[in-house]
């Protein structure tokens, strides 16, 4: 006896396709020569990494690779998880590996930091485990180098209306969603489509919504639907946050106004935005202006102090700010390459920088502030400036400090441990 479908669940996850076939958009993934496509015919997971933006279809070709392959599937949310639950879960699977082939799901991956990325590395090395990382923004910004190099990486792109529209079509007959019992017209069905904005799980969401109010629904009662039931959601959370610093980065200070009113309306928590300033006053600023952090700092402190509704004013000033100053990522970029160079090797000390060879290293300021010596086996540079700012007046006091210099011959090769 068929058992009944859970209709319990969302229709988003009851939707999942029986085939490849069934999955609307990435052909450059899902089609004929795709190597998503390739993958599933050779029967093996490769680890990988999908990135892209939400409802564009990750997870659902996770959870249709896991079940068609015959994985046994854990999912995992880097930003619910800590390193601990993802060791045991990686234990188990290393454990039950020579029976059961174990599928590891990590959403929003990019919210471990680069240090606890690295708790992947030995069960991908050995090959106990197969890996799919999901992550909404640019992989190679936020993922270490390491773990990088050894996942195949896919893009998936926001969904086009005609793939939306499939979707929609397939829902509202598919005995698996609303079965036929559902009839909308065509401006109904142009509205969802287009509030959807590109995201699969955003049209199915707001299509089960509209089902609850009635069986022939015309564009103007959905739009009622729509307008009534928009509340801000977990989706919104992380696609606003991201508008906005992505607004502040560009320098579009009317738009990152518009996003930080939009997430404060909604019931956002205004310390998390200030957070994400500081993060950004660093990683996106920088030395091209360092009173930013200095001054998202303080406006972090006074809304935790002040808090609702007066934190909209103190946050309205450090967004206008950010986004009309200065912009460099030259920060970000070189402890970025910084680390990249660490985790390839142990590094070793040079001799006259330990207590032991004290003996041989130059106090620089008994050489008027600078004087050539090595203070690391390495051959890389790390730190470009972009000369943005008041970095450039960082590199001017540089040159003008070693010009100053006194060589050591000229200082007696004074010495001080």
């Amino acid at each position: 006896m068929k058992p009944k479908e859970n209709n319990i669940q969302p229709l988003a996850y009851r939707l999942l396709p029986d085939s490849i076939d069934g999955f609307f958009g990435q052909k450059h993934l899902f089609g004929k020569s795709g190597a998503l496509r390739q993958m599933l015919k050779k029967g093996r997971i490769v680890s990988s990494l999908f990135w892209g933006p939400p409802g564009s279809g990750k997870s659902a070709f996770a959870r249709f690779l896991a079940k068609k392959l015959n994985y046994k599937i854990v999912f995992v949310n880097a930003v619910e998880s800590d390193v601990s639950s993802v060791r045991k879960i990686i234990k188990l699977a290393e454990f039950e590996s020579p029976v059961v082939r174990t599928l590891l799901v990590v959403d929003e991956i990019e919210d471990f930091n680069k240090q606890h990325q690295n708790i992947f590395l030995p069960c991908l090395e050995k090959g106990s485990i197969s890996l799919i990382a999901i992550c909404f923004e640019n992989p190679f910004h936020r993922l270490n180098p390491a773990l990088l190099s050894r996942l195949k990486v896919f893009e998936f792109k926001s969904l086009s209306e005609n793939d939306l529209r499939g979707i929609l079509e397939n829902a509202l007959v598919s005995d698996k969603g609303l079965n036929g019992k559902l009839f909308l017209d065509e401006e109904a069905k142009k509205l969802l489509v287009g509030f959807a904005a590109g995201d699969a799980r955003k049209l199915l969401t707001s299509l089960e919504l509209a089902a609850l109010s009635g069986r022939s629904l015309t564009g103007d009662k959905v739009k009622k639907i729509l307008r009534e039931g928009r509340k801000y959601d977990r989706d919104d959370h992380y696609n606003m946050i991201s508008a906005f610093i992505k607004s502040v980065r560009g320098s579009d200070t009317d738009a990152a106004l518009y996003w930080l009113a939009a997430m404060l309306k909604g019931g956002e928590d205004p310390r998390f935005i200030a957070r994400r300033l500081l993060i950004l006053a660093s990683e996106d600023i920088g030395n091209a202006d360092p009173q930013a952090i200095v001054l998202v700092s303080a406006a972090a402190s006074a809304v935790e102090f002040v808090g609702m509704p007066e934190a909209r004013i103190i946050l309205s000033q450090a967004v206008i700010y950010c986004s009309k100053t200065y912009k460099s990522n030259a920060c970000y970029e070189a402890i970025s390459a910084a680390e990249a160079s660490a985790s390839a090797g142990f590094p070793s000390v040079p001799r006259h920088l330990t207590k032991a060879g004290a003996g041989d290293y130059k106090y620089p300021h008994s050489f008027g502030g600078w004087v050539s010596q090595k203070y690391a086996d390495i051959s890389e540079r790390f730190y470009r400036s972009r000369g943005k700012g008041f970095e450039k007046e960082l590199e001017r006091r540089e040159k003008i400090v070693r010009q100053k210099a006194i060589a050591p011959a000229d200082a007696g090769e004074e010495k001080k441990s």
